[in-house]
């Protein structure tokens, strides 16, 4: 089967973790580190490290699951080891519409997690559609040789260019000649290298003449981030 892929904006959504041991764990800073609004976590057993419990995005639990417990809810993330309850609170998951991942059962619920590379705002996942996990991880690895902290400056710029860009009002397809210009130019190259004099030149010829003011900020906010 063929997962769907998609990029989910958490920052309006309470999510929910049920088991919060190593496994647990990862998948709250991941919520965490993702923007998730609220994150109820559930866990009878095992306490939580302080950078954790103390984070005041974090509603901590010690009690066991009830299907209240779903109320308001948007994700629900399964990292128990008890089979029987996992399964009931998928198939609770599924009577309320809720998605919901079983984390070493991924066929009871309704998404798997990809493996993650990132490099700031840049984000690549991979999936084998559940197949191998270890594989995914490899690909990951290799990953980390080809996209370097260039592509988190690039990817930063970008972010700063493309407002300056779109608040011209220029035709569509002359915002894509720009940016497709700008990504396909020497900027990588010379972020690699961290060349400030080179990305200013390649800015100037390629920004309209109108938003060569802004050039200088631009470089010194990328100069912040070598």
């Amino acid at each position: 089967m063929r997962y769907y892929p998609i990029f989910l904006d958490l920052k309006d959504k309470t999510c929910l973790v049920i088991g919060a041991g190593k496994v647990g764990q990862r998948k709250i800073r991941t919520l965490l580190n993702c923007g998730a609004k609220k994150i109820l976590v559930l866990e009878p057993y095992n306490c939580l490290p302080e950078d954790l419990s103390s984070h005041p995005r974090l509603e901590f639990k010690r009690n066991k699951f009830q299907p209240s417990d779903l109320n308001e809810v948007s994700l629900v993330f399964v990292c128990t080891n008890d089979k029987e309850l996992n399964q009931t609170i998928a198939t609770e998951c599924k009577k309320r519409n809720i998605f919901c991942n079983v984390a070493n059962v991924p066929e009871q619920g309704d998404f798997i997690l990809p493996s993650i590379f990132t490099q700031g705002d840049l984000c690549l996942a991979i999936s084998t559609g559940g197949h191998s996990p270890a594989l995914a991880r490899k690909i990951r690895q290799d990953l980390e040789h080809v996209f370097g902290p260039e592509y988190f400056l690039l990817t930063r710029l970008m972010s700063k260019i493309r407002p300056l860009v779109l608040s011209l009002g220029l035709e569509q397809q002359e915002n894509a000649s720009i940016f497709r210009q700008l990504t396909s130019s020497e900027l990588l190259d010379a972020l690699k290298l961290k060349e400030l004099e080179k990305v200013e030149k390649v800015l100037k010829k390629i920004l309209p003449p109108n938003l060569h003011m802004h050039i200088g900020g631009l470089i010194d906010d990328i100069s912040k981030n070598f």
